[in-house]
């Protein structure tokens, strides 16, 4: 079987300046971005796609509070577990520039708690 992908282009549908932690602390915040458009994407794993990419090019930096917020968010709020962040749900760029955001990503993630 094919392994069908829902892709997320940040820049595209959601902001090139994204913007702090949360919805308070201004427009396109972190928690804005995973409740608003990550989590309904990610209850539809299974229904059309097998994994979600979320893909940063296009986006001219990021706040360290946004990326903890949307992405190991998923993990403190139990919208997804480590294992299957891993799995199911990845993080790419093509711009070196970028590719520390991946980075710090990923370590957010495994610091996380539920």
């Amino acid at each position: 079987m094919e392994n069908r992908v829902h892709a997320i282009n940040i820049a595209d549908e959601f902001a090139v300046y994204p913007g702090g932690r949360y919805r308070k602390d201004g427009p396109f915040s972190g928690e804005e971005f995973r409740d608003d458009l990550l989590v309904p994407v990610l209850k539809g794993l299974g229904k059309g796609y097998d994994r979600v990419i979320v893909i940063l090019d296009g986006v001219k930096g990021f706040a360290g509070s946004f990326l903890d917020e949307a992405f190991a968010g998923l993990i403190r709020k139990g919208v997804i577990d480590k294992a299957a962040f891993g799995d199911k749900l990845l993080i790419e760029t093509s711009d070196k520039r970028l590719s520390i955001y991946v980075d710090l990503v990923k370590e957010y993630v495994r610091d996380a708690h539920a």
